[in-house]
């Protein structure tokens, strides 16, 4: 018996990792923000896309593989 369909592996893993990625690249993005490289609102910009680009692939992957 299987735990998880094949199908649903990429949903799945794109699911479980989105919290710790975000946790990971807004301290990256945000050290970077404290020393000077980028501007503050760039790195939300860039934590904001990153958050919707992975709930859209999320979305996607989910609907291509629903049969």
């Amino acid at each position: 018996m299987k735990l998880v369909d094949q199908k649903y592996i990429k949903v799945i893993a794109l699911a479980i990792s989105l919290p710790s990625s975000i946790f990971a690249l807004g301290w990256f993005l945000l050290r970077l923000a404290e020393q000077g490289v980028i501007h503050k609102l760039v790195a939300l910009g860039l934590i904001i896309l990153y958050v919707v680009n992975t709930i859209f692939l999320i979305a996607y992957y989910g609907s291509k593989n629903k049969d």
